[in-house]
């Protein structure tokens, strides 16, 4: 039982940090989509 909320921890974990990192990624995705946008534009 302790050794099974250990894993459900550890996973929650890696699902934090995903999305964290999805998220930081798709920022600075986004931000460079929008400075490109705005380039091609002038």
């Amino acid at each position: 039982m302790n050794h099974w909320f250990r894993v459900q921890l550890y996973v929650n974990d890696i699902e934090k940090s995903l999305l964290f990192y999805g998220e930081v990624i798709g920022l600075k995705l986004y931000k460079r989509s929008m400075y490109a946008a705005r380039f091609n534009y002038d």
